[in-house]
């Protein structure tokens, strides 16, 4: 079973993005990559959580506890703790 602390920093970062509904070309525009690197971190998210799509990527991390904050135009994600 794979943890958010499984991602290395920028592959959290560009995961949180398509959580939030980005294209690979605007996470590469906001993030300031070139799309194909945005490929590869997405490519080795895939990997460590055992998914095959961007949607399954997206429920693993709302399982894990990523949500958006409403606040930031879905740019800013917080982290929920188990209680």
């Amino acid at each position: 079973m794979a943890y958010l602390s499984d991602l290395t920093p920028r592959e959290l970062e560009i995961l949180q993005l398509v959580l939030a509904g980005w294209t690979n070309k605007a996470i590469a525009a906001e993030i300031h990559i070139c799309e194909k690197t945005v490929e590869f971190h997405l490519n080795n998210v895939y990997t460590k959580v055992g998914v095959r799509t961007r949607m399954l990527a997206s429920l693993w991390a709302i399982r894990q506890g990523v949500e958006l904050d409403p606040t930031s135009e879905g740019r800013r994600f917080n982290f929920l703790t188990p209680s």
